[in-house]
Formats: structure tokens, C-alpha cells, sequence
């Protein structure tokens, strides 16, 4: 069962980046699987993501036990994702200069 709920969690930059991406392909589904992230990565690979950052593989996603559901099924944090856009606005929240700082 899924821990998300015992802690508070916020999404950085990159994270919700990799939430943006995966909404805009996939929609919001509740879980993902190690293999769907797999393929996924496969074909994200040095793809760009909708706020500016290089799409990774979320290690933040499938090394914590806040999302694990079960072995190699992870919950996504749609609630937070949703706190971090209304925090940092609907639009991108970098600029393209800050993501090439960053990247």
C-alpha cells in the first residue's frame, strides 16, 4: 500500500517536468509500472520535457517507499503535481535559461 499519504511531499522542477510530460502522453493514471517506465525512458530519451528540463528517469519515483504501491508499481503524485503548478502558475514554471543552468 502506498505510503504518500503519511508525508507531506513537494515536487521540485524536474520532477513536475517529468509530471507535465507524462500527463500530456499517458493522461493521469493512478499507477505506473517499472516496465512502463522503461519504455517510456526508451523513448523520452534526450527529449525535453513542457517546463525546459532533459526528461530523466525519475530514481525519485521508483527508489522511494512514499510511492511504491507494490513491487515495481508505483503511485503517482497528482496532488502535488497539481500544488506545484498552482504554486508556480499553469505556464512553465523556468525559463529557458534557468533549465540550461540547471541541466
Amino acid at each position: 500500500m502506498s505510503n504518500i499519504n503519511n508525508i507531506t511531499i513537494r515536487l521540485n522542477k524536474r520532477q513536475a517536468n517529468f509530471m507535465a510530460q507524462f500527463e500530456q502522453e499517458f493522461g493521469r493514471t493512478t499507477t505506473v509500472t517499472r516496465k512502463a517506465l522503461l519504455d517510456i525512458q526508451t523513448k523520452w530519451q534526450g527529449k525535453t520535457g513542457p517546463f525546459g528540463y532533459t526528461l530523466r528517469w525519475p530514481a525519485w519515483l521508483t527508489n522511494s517507499a512514499n510511492f511504491t504501491v507494490q513491487r515495481a508499481v508505483y503511485s503517482l503524485p497528482w496532488v502535488e503535481f497539481d500544488a506545484f503548478v498552482a504554486a508556480n502558475g499553469a505556464q512553465s514554471p523556468v525559463t529557458p535559461a534557468e533549465a540550461a543552468a540547471t541541466a
